[in-house]
């Protein structure tokens, strides 16, 4: 027991330059930016508030939740959580853009040498071709306005 609570703390340390704030009467964690989202991988489930949650309960873009519930089970589960961050991560570039209140993305920041980075890059400029735009990058909103 106590080297499973040594391995935990020490987790906890190496996460120190992530933050976490106190919520009701536990801590959770915070994510800012796209260093917080790679944490998140190696963070032991152990410290995770719920492993698992119904979709109904969170407080997010309901889109958003419902490409995560890969298994349209309607509960997320850490795993698909991870693996939604997984993906993301490795269809960028440059995960730099990534943090909190930005709905935008740079269509440089797409890592075009693979397959589907090259797909979801060139469906960003027929989106923005669709729209009459000329930019760098696309927004959000763009990408839901088109159907």
């Amino acid at each position: 027991m106590p080297s499973q609570v040594s391995e935990k703390a020490s987790q906890m340390l190496s996460l120190s330059r992530s933050s976490f704030e106190n919520l009701g009467s536990s801590l959770h964690f915070k994510i800012n930016d796209y260093h917080d989202l790679e944490a998140v991988l190696d963070l032991d489930e152990a410290l995770w508030v719920a492993t698992t949650a119904p979709v109904s309960t969170l407080n997010a873009d309901p889109v958003f939740l419902q490409l995560l519930d890969t298994d349209l089970d309607k509960r997320l589960r850490a795993e698909e959580i991870k693996a939604g961050i997984r993906f993301l991560l490795e269809y960028l570039a440059d995960p730099s853009g990534i943090r909190a209140e930005n709905f935008s993305l740079r269509l440089a920041a797409i890592d075009t040498t693979k397959e589907l980075g090259a797909r979801i890059h060139s469906s960003a400029l027929k989106i923005l071709k669709r729209l009459n735009v000329t930019s760098e990058s696309i927004e959000l909103e763009q990408v839901r306005s088109v159907q």
